[in-house]
């Protein structure tokens, strides 16, 4: 891992303390990150995506309820607003993993597109087989999202997450204690702040990418898989 997306990403952690401060009663775990930046150990999407399982495998992602992968564009910087309202609303249940694909913004890239795809798809392939060797209840259920990320935080980004997810319930006083996190740290980070409001229309979801209803897409974030 390098760059300063992904030591931002690692370093800026949700912390049980402050899930707990946040929604009241105990937090079930630390969450955890991971980043595999485009130079990470060997080269070409089957050897990075072995990293990548290697790595989930050593922090005990697989034990979490809930794995969220994102594959985001251009030069890896990732919606940190987006996983950590996942991280708060799963109490912390929860394993990310980023796998950064390029260095150059999108619109330079475009072309590398189908070589970000098989990255990515390597990367579940792997899962997917060795979800399969574990018994259904103890399989994570994997979220996917390739959101673009902009600077400003969305003020609503904690239920467009909670929605596209479907994250365990919570009661409206404790949507709103996220928020106000949310928006805290965004203020930190020095983000502009972007009021609620409609989003373009992203792609449609992919559903349930295997068996048992484990796998949830949430496309853009802008709705829940079937």
């Amino acid at each position: 891992m390098d760059g300063k997306w992904g030591r931002r990403l690692v370093t800026s952690m949700v912390t049980a303390d402050l899930i707990e401060k946040t929604l009241g009663g105990p937090a079930v775990a630390e969450p955890i990150r991971v980043y595999a930046c485009v130079d990470s150990g060997p080269l070409g999407a089957a050897g990075r995506a072995g990293l990548v399982h290697g790595e989930l495998a050593r922090m005990g992602a697989l034990d979490r309820s809930y794995l969220l992968l994102v594959s985001p564009a251009g030069t890896g910087r990732v919606d940190q607003a987006l996983i950590e309202s996942a991280e708060l609303l799963t109490r912390g249940d929860i394993a990310t993993c980023v796998i950064q694909s390029g260095r150059m913004p999108s619109v330079l890239r475009w072309q590398q597109a189908s070589a970000a795809r098989r990255q990515f798809r390597a990367v579940l392939s792997g899962l997917k087989e060795h979800m399969s060797g574990l018994p259904p209840e103890r399989r994570p259920k994997v979220l996917l999202s390739g959101r673009p990320c902009r600077r400003e935080y969305r003020a609503d980004t904690a239920r467009l997450v909670h929605a596209a997810f479907a994250l365990p319930p919570v009661a409206e006083e404790q949507m709103q204690a996220v928020e106000h996190v949310l928006g805290k740290l965004a203020l930190d980070r020095g983000s502009p702040r972007r009021p609620a409001g409609p989003e373009p229309a992203g792609p449609e979801p992919a559903g349930r990418w295997a068996s048992r209803g484990r796998w949830t897409s949430g496309g853009g974030v802008t709705r829940a898989a079937g």
